[in-house]
């Protein structure tokens, strides 16, 4: 019986998420709006979870490259919002989205497509760690930036709370944090919902 259940429940379990997404979604089906909830909430985080947690625990603790990183990126934001400031007298806001489009490609758009291509697998599992940490960095620098150019009438309070929230609750942090504390404990799910993360992660 047991079997049977590890056979059937992720299958099901696959179609009830997407169906699931595309009711919470609230788009036309022609649109793919769901399709890209589905693969950012669902399939991408599974990913993630999935290679962290079989990763050996030392292997992901490898700080310097998550420093180097990270500072790289920073560089690379606040180069082109000095530059951006300068050459527009002064506008955060826009210099704030210019920057966030300057250094966001190490870790969206063709960043980690790129990452695997040129790398294999084996690159998945730091580009998840760089993914987490430098969206932290993105979420907290972002809001306050834009706060600081006067458009944003929001108090310290609720702007601090605002970048907490989205730090914590992004899906891609919340599964790389999950896979991280499963590696290190040695965690391993029954089969039956290892088998659905798989089916999700290969959605």
């Amino acid at each position: 019986m047991s079997d049977v259940i590890g056979l059937v429940l992720p299958f099901f379990g696959l179609i009830f998420v997407g169906f699931l997404v595309a009711r919470i979604t609230r788009q036309p089906l022609e649109a793919l709006g769901w399709m890209n909830t589905f693969i950012v909430y669902v399939a991408l985080p599974a990913l993630f979870f999935q290679l962290l947690a079989k990763t050996p625990f030392e292997d992901l603790t490898e700080w310097r490259f998550i420093f180097g990183s990270v500072v790289s990126t920073f560089m690379i934001f606040s180069l082109m919002f000095m530059g951006s400031v300068l050459t527009s007298r002064g506008e955060i806001a826009q210099s704030t989205i210019k920057a966030l489009a300057a250094a966001y490609g190490n870790i969206g758009y063709m960043g980690p497509g790129l990452a695997l291509l040129a790398f294999g697998e084996e690159a998945a599992v730091p580009v998840a760690l760089i993914f987490c940490f430098e969206n932290i960095m993105h979420f907290a620098i972002a809001p306050m930036m834009m706060a600081l150019s006067g458009d944003d009438k929001t108090t310290p309070l609720r702007l601090a709370l605002g970048v907490v929230r989205k730090s914590v609750l992004h899906p891609f942090i919340i599964a790389t944090a999950l896979g991280v504390g499963a590696a290190y404990i040695g965690f391993r799910p029954p089969v039956p919902v290892e088998r659905f993360l798989e089916y999700l992660s290969r959605a």
